[in-house]
């Protein structure tokens, strides 16, 4: 993971550095631009290549001829290439037809929403990079107990995280981006507080899908996933030809993802690879009574001062991470995982303030 880090930060130093070239070079900045993004990908790349061949046995090549092998690895990749490309599919096609119907303002929008979502995404992927090989070995050592507890843990932890950040910028979202942008275009208040609310709603499919890649038959879980990501291309062209709201569009991706999500826990169980009745009890059931405590009390704090200035309102922050704080602390976590965190939070005081 040490290394992971030095290469993102070495891959995040060059394209930061991109920017700067672009300021002070004189000819198409566009083709300069994805020339020297692509120089930094193959450079991230070669750099990993080199580190895994030098650190790792099972990364150098050996050349052999294994047909059972082949078809193993053909079908996992293929499978799971499929439903990375619906899902790739249904995020692009939105946007071509926001495109065509809405034109240059609604994608100006579309684009502020979406690197909203990119920055906010950034928290829970780096907590599942960390936790999916843990995950993965647990369920090849068959300890099952532990991969299952651990996989409820994560599912629940990674929610919170995107409550924690998701909640202050749906309920802030117009001050944010005044301050942010100045001039707001149409539109981008509300695509950003649907898309976090996908987002929210997308959270608790990531561990789910690391629970399928563990267990390896992928076929019917990336059928479903295809299936259904890629009728929000049709069903939001059908929205926008009846002249529906743009907005429509994110509010039918929200609902595609709930249907997405229930299927795929039926699957689950259908297999027998998740509890599904201690994952609603375990799982979904703090979450539910932490959003429901959390989220009126936030609203009524926002509209009880909606007429204070900008700045004002951006310190309302606080008591509404404090308030997700302490819901999730007494609410959304049992008592082992209370007395995890605070021995967590003694150690890292410790290594923060040890003289």
């Amino acid at each position: 993971m040490k290394a992971f880090a030095y290469l993102s930060i070495l891959d995040a130093t060059l394209k930061l550095s991109i920017i700067f070239l672009i300021s002070v070079f004189g000819g198409d900045k566009l083709i300069f631009y994805a020339f020297l993004i692509l120089c930094v990908s193959l450079l991230t790349r070669i750099v990993s290549m080199i580190y895994c061949t030098r650190n790792f046995e099972e990364s150098k090549y050996k050349f052999l001829w294994d047909r059972t092998l082949f078809k193993q690895i053909g079908g996992f990749a293929g499978w799971n290439f499929l439903g990375n490309s619906a899902f790739t599919f249904s995020n692009e096609g939105v946007n071509m037809l926001l495109n065509i119907f809405g034109g240059t303002p609604v994608n100006a929008a579309r684009g502020i929403a979406y690197q909203v979502k990119s920055v906010t995404t950034q928290f829970t992927s780096n907590i599942l990079l960390a936790v999916n090989p843990r995950l993965i070995k647990l369920y090849s050592q068959k300890e099952n107990e532990k991969f299952i507890n651990l996989l409820f843990f994560i599912s629940k932890a990674t929610f919170f995280v995107m409550l924690f950040f998701c909640l202050p910028v749906i309920l802030f979202a117009e001050t944010i981006l005044t301050l942010w942008l100045i001039h707001v275009p149409e539109y981008t208040v509300v695509f950003v507080k649907l898309i976090l609310v996908f987002l929210t709603v997308r959270i608790f499919h990531s561990p789910i899908n690391t629970l399928f890649l563990a267990n390896g038959n992928i076929k019917n879980y990336q059928l479903i996933e295809a299936i259904i990501l890629s009728s929000s291309v049709p069903i939001s062209y059908m929205l926008l030809k009846i002249n529906l709201p743009f907005y429509s569009v994110f509010i039918s991706m929200i609902i595609l993802e709930l249907i997405n999500f229930m299927a795929v826990i039926y699957l689950a169980k259908k297999m027998k690879i998740l509890p599904v009745r201690d994952y609603f009890y375990k799982v979904m059931a703090p979450c539910f009574i932490v959003s429901v405590i959390v989220v009126p009390i936030s609203f009524f704090i926002v509209k009880s001062f909606s007429n204070m200035d900008l700045y004002f309102q951006l310190l309302l922050i606080f008591p509404v991470l404090l308030l997700v704080v302490l819901s999730v602390i007494g609410f959304g976590l049992k008592n082992k995982e209370r007395l995890t965190l605070l021995k967590y939070s003694e150690s890292m005081k410790n290594k923060l303030f040890h003289k």
